[in-house]
């Protein structure tokens, strides 16, 4: 309701643009978009306490979801593949979650978030699988990297870039933000019959032994 970005865009950028085209030359009115995402980064990094959505209530059920099934393996995700290696490419993918939640801008939030999703397409590259990845293919990759990764906010995170996403100079995929967004409710709501070859039993007893660890520690 406050229109940053768009007082960004019309007013500052705009006598921005006006000094430089009278006062530098071509080579520096070509780095422009570069300028402005820096002072739109530096701009949004300012404010951030005030625009960042409060916590919302699905952050709390999707990290508890996601912590209940950190026993579970690619192989409960990703049908016929048993043998599907993260092991190279995981800790990369937890870094980038955890950067999403400390960076203060949303272009830089969405940078980060393109970054897992190249690096998606590097694990099914690595496992000898097609690169042209459809979304079907991509979501039970994310789903598995999301439980590995436990992001914090990573509900309210995506609903921000989401919400300043028309703000950007360069928007970044929207398919990404929606994929995102799928995977929340699917793993919010995930039960024993939503994996590879889990029965009621196997869920219960593993989901049970991880509170169990938090309890008797």
């Amino acid at each position: 309701s406050l229109s940053v970005p768009k007082i960004l865009k019309e007013y500052f950028f705009s006598i921005i643009r006006e000094h430089l085209s009278t006062e530098y030359n071509e080579e520096i009115k070509i780095n422009l978009i570069q300028i402005e995402n820096k002072i739109y980064d530096y701009a949004m990094s300012k404010i951030y306490t005030k625009i960042f959505p409060k916590t919302h209530v699905n952050d709390d059920k999707i990290s508890k979801k996601i912590f209940m099934l950190s026993w579970t393996e690619p192989k409960h995700f990703i049908q016929g593949r048993d043998n599907y290696i993260f092991d190279a490419f995981l800790p990369e993918v937890i870094d980038n979650f955890k950067s999403i939640d400390n960076q203060h801008s949303p272009r830089i939030k969405s940078l980060f978030l393109d970054k897992i999703f190249e690096l998606i397409t590097k694990i099914v590259s690595f496992n000898g699988g097609n690169t042209n990845l459809g979304v079907d293919d991509q979501m039970p990759i994310l789903n598995y990297c999301i439980v590995k990764a436990q992001p914090n906010r990573i509900y309210s995170n995506i609903k921000f870039m989401e919400l300043y996403r028309n703000s950007l100079i360069e928007k970044g995929n929207p398919n990404e933000l929606v994929q995102m967004i799928a995977s929340f409710e699917f793993i919010k709501n995930i039960d024993y019959n939503n994996l590879n070859g889990v029965s009621q039993e196997e869920f219960i007893k593993n989901c049970d032994a991880i509170f169990g660890e938090v309890d008797s520690f």
